[in-house]
C-alpha cells in the first residue's frame, strides 16, 4: 500500500527513557490523576460533598470529582494516610499526543502525531530508536498489540477499505493479513493468552507465527479466547434456529462450542451431542470466562409471546465434564447481567430483576440479595476481594466467606452509595447520602458482629 512506508533509521536517544502512561499522563500523590497548579491537605475521616464523581479505587487512595459549596475539585483520598487532597485548577484531565504502548522484553512502540502525519516509532531496551511505519497526511494509524509484546496488528483506513497488517517485532517484518471492506475497532482484534493467534471480527482467526489464517468462525454470533489456553469458546447461530423479535437489540445464538488452536478439534458443549433438550436452545448474550480459564458462564432463555426471557444460568469448564445450572424460571427476568467470577474462581454472581445472587462454587450453594436501589442509581454493590464476596444493602455492608458464612461489617442510618475496601481488608471507605448531600466516612470493618449460619 503506497500511503505506508517502512523505515530503518535508528538514532540514539539524548536522554534516558522514561516511563509514559498510555493515552492519558495524569499523576497525583501515586494516583493516575495529573494535578496542576497548588493543593490542599488535610487529615479527616468524615467530609460531606454536594456532589461525588468516582473515577478510580487503587492501592488505598479513592480518587474523585467532589463539589462543595458550589466549587468542583479534583480529591484524593488517602485510607492509609487518613488524608484527603484537594487539586485546584484538575478538573480538566489532560491528554498525550503520543500513545505509548509497553512491549515487555521489547522495549515499547510509541504512536507520534505531528504535523498532520503520524508514525510508529520502536524503541528497544537499549534506549534506541527505529521508526517502523509512517503513513499520508490524513490517514491514521490504529493498533493493538499481542500480549507477549512480540507482535502488533495495525490498520489504515483510506475510502472504506482497510488493510490489517501485522508486524514481527523480533524479526522486524511486516505482512498483510487481510484487505476488508468497512472499518475496524479496536474490539474487533481479540488475541489468544500467550499472543501467538489473533482473531479479526470473531470471525477470522491467524496464526501471527507464520502470518496465515487457520481458522474461519462461519456461523460465530460471538467467540472468545480463553484466559490461559490457544482454546475459543464460541456461541454458533443457525438459520433455522429460534430467531429473537426485532426488537430485541441482543446477541444470540444456539450452541456453544469449542475450538483447539493447538489440535484443530471442535467440541459441541451446549447441547452436547445427542441431547434432546424440551425447548430449543437459546443461548443470550456473551459467554463470560474465569480468569483462570477453568470456567465460563453464559444465559439461556425463551421467546413467549414476542417476549424474550432468561431463564437459565450455566457454568460449564471448556472440557465438558462440569456443568453447573441456576434455575431463574421463578422470576422471568426480561434481563439477566453482570455474570462474574471472583478473581479466585470461588464465587459466581450475577443480577435478574434487581436482585443479587451470589454462588459458592465449591459447593455450588447461593444466596440472593436486593440491589434494585443500587443497580437503578448505578452505584457499585458487589466487591471481590481475596476469597470473599461484599456485598452493600441500603444500610449495611455483609462479607461473604466460605461456604458463604455471612457477617455484617458495617450498618449506617443512612443510606449507602458506594464502599470501597482498603488493602489490609480492616477498613471500609463508604459513600453516604445524607439529606441532599453525599458523606465520605472511613470506618473500620466490625469485628464483633453477630454471624449468621453458614447455608446449609
Amino acid at each position: 500500500m503506497d500511503h505506508i512506508e517502512y523505515k530503518e533509521q535508528r538514532v540514539s536517544l539524548m536522554r534516558p527513557v522514561i516511563p509514559l502512561t498510555f493515552m492519558i499522563s495524569l499523576v497525583v500523590a501515586g494516583c493516575s490523576l495529573l494535578g496542576i497548579g497548588q493543593h490542599d491537605e488535610w487529615q479527616t475521616e468524615n467530609v460531606q460533598f454536594d456532589r461525588i464523581d468516582v473515577y478510580s479505587f487503587e492501592q488505598d487512595r479513592l480518587t474523585f470529582t467532589g463539589t462543595r459549596d458550589g466549587e468542583t475539585s479534583v480529591y484524593v483520598y488517602d485510607m492509609k494516610a487518613k488524608t484527603l487532597i484537594r487539586k485546584e485548577n484538575s478538573v480538566n484531565w489532560v491528554q498525550s499526543r503520543d500513545q505509548v504502548y509497553y512491549l515487555g522484553e521489547h522495549g515499547k512502540l510509541t504512536l507520534n502525531r505531528e504535523g498532520g502525519r503520524e508514525r510508529l516509532v520502536l524503541t528497544n531496551p537499549d534506549g534506541m530508536e527505529k521508526e517502523v511505519l509512517h503513513v499520508s497526511q490524513g490517514l491514521s494509524i490504529r493498533l493493538s498489540v499481542s500480549p507477549n509484546g512480540k507482535y502488533i496488528v495495525y490498520w489504515t483506513e483510506d475510502e472504506g477499505e482497510t488493510e490489517v497488517h501485522v508486524y514481527d517485532v523480533v524479526r522486524d517484518r511486516h505482512t498483510l493479513l487481510q484487505n476488508m471492506s468497512g472499518t475496524l475497532k479496536n474490539d474487533d482484534v481479540q488475541w489468544s493468552a500467550n499472543g501467538g493467534y489473533v482473531m479479526l471480527k470473531q470471525r477470522d482467526v491467524y496464526r501471527v507465527t507464520v502470518a496465515e489464517k487457520v481458522l474461519t468462525l462461519e456461523k460465530a454470533a460471538s467467540a472468545s479466547w480463553s484466559p490461559v489456553r490457544d482454546q475459543l469458546v464460541v456461541l454458533e447461530r443457525d438459520q433455522d434456529g429460534v430467531k429473537l423479535p426485532r426488537e430485541a437489540d441482543k446477541n444470540y445464538g444456539h450452541r456453544v462450542v469449542t475450538f483447539d488452536l493447538s489440535s484443530g478439534e471442535k467440541f459441541e458443549l451446549y447441547p452436547a451431542e445427542g441431547e434432546k433438550l424440551e425447548m430449543p436452545p437459546l443461548v443470550l448474550d456473551e459467554v463470560v470466562w474465569d480468569d483462570s480459564g477453568r470456567l465460563f458462564a453464559f444465559s439461556t432463555g425463551s421467546v413467549n409471546g414476542g417476549e424474550v426471557t432468561y431463564d437459565k444460568v450455566h457454568i460449564m469448564d471448556p472440557q465438558g465434564g462440569f456443568h453447573h445450572v441456576e434455575n431463574e424460571q421463578n422470576l422471568r427476568p426480561s434481563t439477566v447481567e453482570d455474570l462474574t467470577f471472583s478473581p479466585d474462581g470461588t464465587f459466581f454472581s450475577y443480577t435478574a430483576n434487581g436482585l443479587l445472587k451470589v454462588l459458592y462454587i465449591p459447593t455450588q450453594q447461593s444466596k440472593v440479595y436486593d440491589v434494585y436501589t443500587q443497580l437503578k442509581d448505578d452505584y457499585r454493590y458487589l466487591a471481590y476481594k481475596a476469597n470473599e464476596a461484599w456485598i452493600l444493602g441500603s444500610h449495611e455492608i455483609k462479607r461473604l466467606g466460605k461456604g458463604l458464612e455471612e457477617k455484617t461489617v458495617y450498618r449506617s442510618s443512612h443510606e449507602l452509595l458506594q464502599f470501597f475496601i482498603s488493602d489490609s481488608g480492616d477498613h471500609l471507605l463508604v459513600v453516604e447520602r445524607v439529606g441532599d448531600h453525599f458523606q465520605l466516612k472511613l470506618e473500620p470493618v466490625l469485628e464483633d458482629a453477630e454471624e449468621t449460619e453458614p447455608v446449609s
